[in-house]
C-alpha cells in the first residue's frame, strides 16, 4: 500500500505526471511479463481535495465541453480521475460541536479551539 497525500497542493502538469506514473505502475504490477493473468497486491491511497485536483489536471488536458457548450476543465479532470479512482471515501470536516472530545484534545495541545 502506497499512501500519497495532499495531491491538491501540487500544480497542474506535475499532478498529471504523478497520476500517469501511478497508472503506469499499477498497469505494470497487474501484468508482469510472462504471466497471462495475475492480480496485483499494489494499492495506492490518495488524499486530495478532488475538485482541486480535477481542476489542475483538467487544465493540462484537451477540455471536454460542459452542458453550456463551453470548455469545462473541472469536468475534464473529473473524467480523468474517474478512470483511475476505484473507491472514493469522503472524510468529514472536523466540527467541534459534533465531537467535543477531539476539540478538547486540540485545545489542550495547541491552546486554541478548532
Amino acid at each position: 500500500v502506497v499512501f500519497i497525500d495532499d495531491l491538491d497542493r501540487i500544480h497542474g502538469d506535475r499532478v498529471l505526471e504523478i497520476l500517469e506514473t501511478i497508472n503506469f505502475i499499477t498497469d505494470t504490477a497487474s501484468r508482469p511479463e510472462g504471466f497471462a493473468e495475475i492480480n496485483s497486491n499494489l494499492f495506492f491511497v490518495m488524499g486530495m481535495a478532488t475538485e482541486e485536483v480535477a481542476k489542475n489536471v483538467g487544465a493540462c488536458l484537451e477540455p471536454v465541453m460542459g452542458d453550456d457548450g463551453k470548455p469545462d476543465i473541472i469536468l475534464t479532470g473529473s473524467r480523468f480521475l474517474e478512470k483511475m479512482v476505484q473507491l472514493t471515501i469522503a472524510v468529514p470536516v472536523l466540527n467541534n460541536e459534533k465531537n467535543p472530545f477531539l476539540n478538547e484534545l486540540v485545545i489542550r495541545k495547541n491552546g486554541t479551539d478548532v
